[in-house]
């Protein structure tokens, strides 16, 4: 039997079809390397992986080319968000 540990973060995502989505935020576990310290470098890396992850030939490919409107980081435990960043949309 395992134990079941909750993250102390989750990041929290919209993307551009309306879908909100919530995962883990894995700092660092003992088989992972993880995503780092929820910082907004750390976050924008992890959002270049996730977007080009979507495009074709790409492990997320069936999701379809995917670009993500705002993203958050929030302490599990206290609510606190601890980290944001929201895509500016130029429209013309």
């Amino acid at each position: 039997m395992s134990r079941t540990i909750t993250p102390k973060y989750r990041l929290e995502i919209e993307n551009d079809d309306g879908q909100y989505s919530n995962m883990a935020w894995n700092v660092r576990t003992n088989t992972h390397a993880g995503n780092g310290m929820p910082t907004r470098v750390n976050l924008l890396k992890w959002i270049a992986s996730f977007e080009e992850s979507t495009q074709p030939g790409g492990c997320n490919d069936h999701l379809g080319a995917t670009h993500i409107l705002w993203a958050q980081i929030v302490c599990q435990r206290t609510g606190d968000t601890v980290v944001d960043w929201e895509r500016i949309l130029i429209v013309a």
